[in-house]
């Protein structure tokens, strides 16, 4: 079973996801944006152990509750065990509850439902046609799970204050207009990326639940992975509510947000910058699209230089000129540029497209330490250069040998015709 997940760091330290939301607006799974989920909190520590992807059985686990992190570690480990064995959700959910009933966890996936079991406070949106359907459930812990049925198109929204947040007290009111408001979006035929991203968005501004975290394209596979959790140990997340990048709808040209705060014209072909927020960026991230292909970016050292490589990709897919060559000389335009720090040049061969699965791979090459730029690029690649290297040493190896043999001639000839003159 393919988990995106960092459990380990569960285990170290205690943390609670105040707010988790599953939606699905395609219970068929023919929708590759039809189900999708999120998780985000104010407490420190939101690693991606909060948000599971199953991309084998299609289906998500959020994680949270009151238990302590090696406990809830316990719950989720026997959740997915219950999954694997093809359990359906509800008796996975009781299952792993037994390691832990004031843990919680929130299951959902395309074909399998929603459900949500331990300690929670939830609105449920059941859509169907024009009727929208909210109900709310409250459960310090245990087994009581409230379950969404597979052929129903809605949502599990789970909202807490954490103690500290200084919006404490507006969960419920958030929550109930964030139910509202993905009612409303389910019943008009948004995707479900679309939904989870606007709602985290909202949420994160209304309720200070903010900290990420992140989102996952439960059909697809697709997970915002490590782009706005913590560092480090005992840090807060990226805020889902908060300007991330400001990028160039023209050229694909973007840079994180406190670098390009004060730039509003694109410094490459002029045309005027977007900021885009925190929620947008991960919504682009977990959308699959024609026009916006997944992008795989490895080597890279900070979330920020793969967001830019991510869009460049996508700029470059709206217009239609997305190849290697062309994605390999924007990223190279914007290491020329400074955008992206401690990386070599790369070359087409670089970077991988596959356009019958709409995916992009761009294996990027960091410098060694102590090394901000690259050297000069010559359109040569490096093998070549290498190549020409050996080619020139054993030609000066050969010179030095024909220049021994002949030295070695010469006195040998002085030899046989000395004293005949």
């Amino acid at each position: 079973m393919a988990l995106t997940t960092a459990a380990t760091l569960t285990a170290l330290q205690p943390v609670s996801p105040t707010c988790n939301i599953i939606v699905i607006t395609d219970p068929t799974g023919k929708d590759p944006n039809g189900a999708a989920a999120g998780s985000m909190s104010f407490a420190p520590n939101m690693f991606e152990s909060t948000f599971l992807v199953s991309k084998k059985l299609h289906v998500a686990v959020l994680a949270g509750g009151l238990g302590k992190g090696t406990a809830r570690l316990k719950v989720i480990l026997n959740t997915i065990r219950f999954l694997e064995l093809g359990a359906p959700i509800t008796v996975a959910i009781a299952g792993g509850l037994m390691e832990g009933p004031t843990n919680r966890i929130l299951v959902g996936g395309p074909g399998k439902g929603m459900a949500v079991g331990g300690s929670y406070d939830v609105s449920v949106v059941l859509v169907k046609g024009n009727k929208i359907v909210i109900r709310e459930y409250h459960s310090a812990q245990g087994f009581n799970i409230v379950k969404v049925p597979p052929n129903v198109k809605g949502a599990i929204i789970h909202l807490r204050n954490t103690p500290g947040n200084p919006k404490f007290g507006t969960a419920t009111h958030v929550r109930v207009a964030a139910a509202i408001m993905v009612g409303q979006m389910i019943r008009d035929g948004y995707p479900a990326t679309d939904i989870v991203a606007k709602a985290m968005g909202f949420i994160a501004k209304e309720s200070g639940e903010k900290y990420g975290g992140g989102m996952v394209n439960i059909t697809a596979g697709l997970t915002t992975g490590d782009t706005f959790t913590p560092a480090k140990l005992g840090q807060k997340g990226f805020p889902m509510d908060a300007p991330y990048r400001k990028v160039c709808p023209r050229c694909g040209w973007s840079a994180p947000y406190w670098m390009a705060k004060n730039i509003n014209r694109c410094p490459r072909c002029g045309a005027p910058l977007k900021t885009e927020y925190a929620w947008q960026v991960a919504r682009d991230m977990i959308t699959v699209s024609k026009t916006h292909p997944v992008v795989h970016v490895y080597g890279i050292k900070s979330p920020y230089d793969k967001t830019a490589i991510v869009e460049a990709a996508q700029v470059l897919a709206e217009h239609h000129k997305l190849n290697r060559e062309n994605l390999a000389s924007v990223i190279d335009s914007e290491i020329s540029s400074n955008t992206l720090l401690d990386y070599d040049y790369i070359y087409p061969s670089d970077i991988k497209i596959n356009k019958k699965a709409n995916i992009v791979t761009v294996y990027m090459k960091p410098l060694p330490e102590g090394y901000r730029k690259p050297p000069l690029k010559i359109p040569i690649p490096n093998y070549y250069l290498h190549v020409l290297g050996l080619i020139c040493s054993a030609l000066g190896i050969g010179l030095i040998v024909m220049g021994i043999c002949r030295e070695l001639l010469l006195r040998r000839l002085r030899k046989l015709t000395k004293g005949r003159w």
